[in-house]
């Protein structure tokens, strides 16, 4: 049997293995005694060593590494020069988003990642696409479709939008606008029925007052003078004189007729103009004329003098 001896020296000896073997230095790569420096000639991918926190210059130019991942970058925790020029990399957007990132954020002092020529990151983007893109939910080469399709799909992806959105505002302002005519038409044609309800159950007296030749019953200004004009002629109004049509108004038209038919008879009988006369002449005068022509028309037909007519009885 194992002595507990045993068993912890077997143990030791794994564990070393085990070290050793983790700081090996792999094939195509040079590596210096503590593993700080580690360079690597025709790699296939981006290499993520056992021994990579304690690396600080890695040089993987010269390979054949299309894709570099940001995860696999982050466990270079000391990392302070990289060098990836001459590597046939894809310009698809985890590339993109990894060579910002070590650009920008990692802290490098080296790095000729400048000399990669791609497209900028695309800002209609959001954070949460880079990490499903790391974390290995969609696969990048099929949400990419390939890198010329995914940078065109982008450069073209704010004009659709410009262009959609501005088809959505003229709708949006062609709806209003019909919305608009349909109101004001239906007022229109409320306002035009409440008319008519109005004039068939209006009193016809009132009709007649407002005048049947207006559909709204108001009568403008030149209306009212025609009427104040109509009303002035037949009943003897000089035609500049102002009536009022209240009752006083007409209480004084009647007496106006009656002294100008006075007038007119005194003129006509031959009485002097500033004679005052009574209606007690009148009535006297009349039964004087009534009294000859009755002489006359006896005479004319042949009666006496004294006899008494038919007209008489």
């Amino acid at each position: 049997m194992i002595s507990r001896r045993q068993s912890i020296a077997l143990i030791m000896i794994i564990l070393c293995s085990y070290t050793q073997a983790k700081l090996e230095c792999p094939s195509k790569c040079h590596c210096a005694d503590d593993f700080s420096v580690v360079i690597c000639r025709g790699l296939e991918k981006f290499p993520v060593f056992g021994f990579a926190s304690v690396v600080k210059t890695l040089d993987l130019t010269h390979g054949n590494i299309k894709r570099i991942d940001s995860r696999d970058v982050r466990a270079y925790s000391r990392l302070e020069r990289l060098f990836i020029n001459h590597n046939p990399l894809d310009c698809d957007y985890v590339n993109i988003y990894t060579l910002k990132h070590l650009k920008e954020t990692a802290g490098l002092k080296t790095f000729d990642g400048h000399e990669v020529d791609c497209p900028p990151v695309p800002s209609v983007m959001n954070d949460r696409l880079f990490d499903n893109n790391h974390r290995g939910h969609y696969n990048h080469h099929i949400l990419s479709g390939g890198s010329p399709l995914f940078v065109f799909y982008h450069a073209s992806f704010s004009q659709l939008a410009m262009a959609v959105g501005t088809v959505m505002v003229v709708l949006s302002m062609l709806t209003v606008a019909v919305v608009c005519c349909v109101l004001v038409c239906y007022r229109r044609k409320l306002s035009r029925g409440f008319q008519r309800h109005d004039l068939a159950t209006e009193d016809p007296l009132s009709k007649i007052e407002k005048g049947t030749g207006h559909k709204s019953g108001k009568v403008g200004k030149g209306g009212k003078k025609c009427s104040k004009k109509q009303r002035k002629g037949p009943q003897g109004h000089p035609k500049r004189g102002k009536v009022n049509t209240d009752d006083s108004s007409e209480v004084e038209e009647v007496n106006y007729l009656k002294e100008k038919m006075r007038k007119q008879r005194r003129g006509s009988r031959g009485y002097p103009e500033n004679v005052k006369s009574d209606d007690s002449l009148f009535a006297k005068e009349e039964d004087f004329l009534t009294k000859n022509l009755k002489i006359q028309r006896s005479v004319s037909q042949g009666y006496a003098m004294g006899a008494r007519s038919s007209d008489e009885d």
